[in-house]
């Protein structure tokens, strides 16, 4: 509820509220009589009040003046004027009454009248004044005392309505305080500037009753809007709350069902229509009812115990009981109960029951009719005692055949569940009829329900063709559907896809025959799995060997070449040892042989690091592995990969807290993220990031990648990342090739992939790399972490761990 803000003391004001419900009130005009309604009845109201206390004051205050005034007959004028007045107003007041004319809406004119009348009557009590010059100091007291009471009860009597209050006040004070100010001096015109106060403040008063008359009239408004609505709600509540019950009784009276109700007592205080129709009672005869009246006497320990239940809080299922009717008549009948609590206490019982007694009748005939038919059959078939024991037997084999197949079929269904491979059968619409569990989650569903009745060609491969089954009759594309058409068996090649219900493709081995009846096709029956696996394996496999094959060749190349350098190292030395007995050359000549002996010996030592590097990733020189915390190892080499990769190239090290140990040669660690990152480098010309993350990796399943497959396990991951120009496909077929490489001449032996490749398969780890041109490259190391089994193995194997050939596998997977 809202209403405008008002302001009592702005003369004429009025108000705008909105009534209860949204209703708009009448405004601006509207409002203003409504206002001079309430004033023209609070008028009414104090008229009376006012008539006879301007009366009894007139009387006393001319008994007062009576001895005292000289001028006796202008004082009977001045009293008979005031009486006169009053009783007019007294009058007219009786004769509104009387007609009904303060009754809604008066009209501005009755507010006019107590105008002038206001204005009459203080103009009668101001002439008071003319009487003041004849009068002692006391006596001019008294008077000036009346005339401001006169004053005072007009303020508080006729407030609500300041325009009367403000004509008696002034027409009364005024001839006063002209008296004071007439009379001169200090003490008259402090008595005169008293009264000037004293009728403001009057006047304020008036402003202030005649605000508190508006409020007053405003919240009668609104509490009588919301009274009304209150009241309509409470109308509208008790309506639909009588027409829910009736709807409710109507219901609970029709129903064919015996409803009843009982309190703590065990007395009826309610029953329904069709219980009074089937007990054979009236409405007067519930009154006194007793709840074991109507339970037959056998049914009393049975109906107190389930009582008894209720009362415990327990719940009750379906009661079979028998009622007991007015006339003695027993009926079975079944139904529930239910119970009503008051805090903890039971307060009663609520049931429904239905009578049995023709479900029973019938039940007891069919009994009979079923005997009656079994003797008769007995009787009809005495002859047939031998056909009939081979019939039995007949039926008891069949059904045991049928529990055989449902537990054959059960059984077929487990083990077809429990196979790692998908396999489902098809109509010949291609609609699933059957899937085990290994298919549905192959496809990415999680129960074979879903696939049943599904286009089983939309499902595995129709994100890829984009139509389903019986899109392919006349020119199958797909081997499955060709077996519909040509009723042999198909098995699938290396590129065939099967798509997942989240949309990703795998790669797929399958086998489906056809499933023929009378010569027809009538479905067929699909066996596949997922090949990803093989396929990485396979992959995985290729690359190892090939690598075997180039790292035997590297191998004995290396070792024959380094057999040569050998003996060129040797008369090397053995020349330049020899020069000193010869005395016959000059110091020139044997100067210039010494220089070239020397650059040939720099050359043979370069020949026989490039050997060393040959032998090493060929596993035939000594590796000597062991349990590494590469915490010193990353500490030891972070300023020397700074130093080596220049400042154009901002290098982030992340680097797990407590790394977990690896089973490795530290040197060769060093090496390799050595190699690793001079690579990074010259694969940034301009400059970039160089990222290394080392941190401690569980493998919970198995890692399947385009070219390998690392088993589950705990890991120690080391990964490279740049920003460089990344690598081709073709590159990176062939990265870790001994003597492959893409830079120039003379700035790469092709050598470092190759010794990385031989120090992760020597440490029995994986190595991945993902790059696209353009793109940047990551190299991504798994070493498996060290733990205290493998530690004690480790340990036994430490001096033979030169010759243990590892497991390394390569992850070359190109960066969509």
């Amino acid at each position: 509820m809202r209403h405008s803000r008002f302001d009592p003391f702005m003369p004429g004001q009025v108000f705008c509220a909105e009534a209860i419900g949204g209703e708009t009130m009448p405004q601006a005009a509207t409002e203003k009589a409504e206002i001079e309604r309430q004033q023209v009845a609070f008028l009414s109201r104090m008229t009376n009040v006012n008539a006879g206390a301007t009366i009894a004051i007139a009387l006393f205050s001319a008994i007062l003046l009576w001895q005292f005034v000289p001028q006796i007959g202008w004082l009977c004028v001045w009293l008979a004027y005031s009486l006169l007045l009053s009783s007019m107003l007294f009058l007219r007041q009786r004769r509104i009454e009387g007609s009904g004319v303060g009754s809604p809406n008066p009209g501005r004119r009755a507010l006019n009248h107590a105008f002038f009348w206001a204005l009459s009557a203080g103009i009668g009590w101001g002439s008071l004044a003319l009487f003041m010059p004849s009068l002692n100091p006391t006596q001019q007291l008294a008077v000036t005392i009346v005339i401001c009471a006169m004053a005072s009860g007009a303020a508080s009597t006729l407030g609500p309505i300041p325009r009367v209050a403000a004509a008696f006040i002034i027409t009364t004070l005024a001839p006063i305080i002209i008296f004071f100010l007439l009379q001169g001096g200090v003490t008259f015109f402090a008595l005169a500037g008293m009264g000037a106060v004293f009728a403001l403040t009057l006047l304020g008063v008036t402003r202030v009753i005649y605000g508190i008359f508006i409020e007053s009239v405003f919240n009668r408004r609104q509490n009588a809007a919301l009274l009304h609505q209150i009241k309509r709600e409470r109308e509208q509540a008790a309506a639909d709350l009588s027409q829910s019950e009736a709807r409710f009784r109507d219901l609970v009276e029709n129903v064919g069902d015996m409803i009843q109700s009982v309190d703590a007592e065990g007395r009826y205080d309610f029953v329904n229509k069709a219980w009074l129709e089937m007990m054979g009672y009236g409405p007067e005869d519930i009154v006194n009812l007793s709840f074991v009246d109507t339970i037959h006497p056998d049914e009393h320990a049975h109906c107190r115990a389930i009582f008894e239940r209720l009362a415990q809080h327990e719940q009750v299922g379906p009661v079979h009981t028998t009622f007991l009717t007015k006339d003695g008549r027993s009926i079975p009948v079944e139904g529930s109960v239910s119970a009503l609590f008051e805090g903890e206490k039971l307060a009663g019982t609520r049931g429904i029951f239905r009578d049995v007694t023709l479900r029973r009748q019938s039940d007891q005939r069919a009994a009979r009719n079923r005997a009656a038919l079994q003797e008769a059959v007995a009787r009809a078939t005495v002859d047939l005692a031998t056909a009939n024991e081979d019939l039995q037997r007949e039926i008891a084999e069949r059904r045991q055949a049928e529990i055989v197949a449902r537990e054959s079929q059960a059984q077929l269904r487990l083990i077809l569940d429990s196979t790692a491979e998908g396999i489902y059968g098809v109509d010949r619409d291609g609609r699933c009829v059957f899937a085990n569990l290994a298919c549905a989650q192959l496809l990415g569903f999680d129960d074979a329900v879903e696939l049943l009745g599904a286009d089983m060609h939309a499902i595995a491969h129709g994100a890829r063709h984009g139509r389903g089954m019986n899109d392919h009759r006349e020119e199958p594309d797909c081997k499955i559907c060709a077996v519909h058409l040509s009723g042999s068996a198909t098995r699938s090649s290396d590129d065939e896809f099967f798509t997942r219900e989240d949309g990703s493709e795998f790669v797929v081995e399958y086998l489906a025959n056809p499933i023929l009846g009378n010569g027809k096709v009538d479905g067929a029956v699909v066996t596949f799995f997922d090949a990803t696996r093989r396929h990485a394996v396979e992959e995985q496999l290729r690359q190892s060997q090939k690598m075997q094959a180039i790292g035997q060749l590297t191998g004995g190349i290396a070792h024959d070449f380094n057999n040569l350098l050998s003996v060129i190292t040797g008369n090397i030395d053995l020349l330049t040892s020899c020069l000193n007995d010869i005395p016959s050359l000059s110091a020139k000549t044997r100067d210039e042989i010494e220089r070239r002996a020397m650059a040939a010996g720099r050359a043979a030592d370069r020949g026989a690091e490039l050997t060393a590097r040959l032998l090493s990733f060929s596993r035939r020189e000594a590796h000597r592995p062991a349990i590494l915390d590469v915490t010193e190892p990353i500490a030891h080499i972070a300023d020397i990969l700074r130093h080596t990769i220049g400042s154009e190239i901002q290098l982030e090290m992340q680097i797990e807290d407590a790394p977990w140990p690896v089973f490795a040669d530290a040197t060769d660690f060093e090496n390799v993220l050595l190699n690793l990152a001079i690579n990074a480098r010259d694969a940034m010309p301009h400059g970039g990031n160089l990222t290394l993350k080392l941190d401690n990796y569980n493998l919970a399943v198995p890692f399947v990648g385009s070219r390998v497959w690392v088993p589950p396990g705990n890991y120690l991951r080391i990964s490279l990342s740049d920003t460089g120009i990344g690598m081709s496909k073709d590159v990176l077929q062939r990265v870790f090739e001994p003597f492959f490489t893409t830079k120039e001449a003379g700035k790469g032996t092709g050598l470092g992939m190759a010794m990385v490749f031989g120090f992760v398969e020597q440490s029995k780890g994986y190595i991945g790399i993902e790059s696209a041109v353009g793109k940047g490259t990551e190299i991504t190391i798994y070493l498996p972490a060290v733990t205290e089994q493998s530690q004690q193995v480790a340990a036994g194997q430490h001096q033979t761990a030169a010759m243990d050939s590892g497991s390394g596998k390569a992850i070359t997977n190109r960066a969509s």
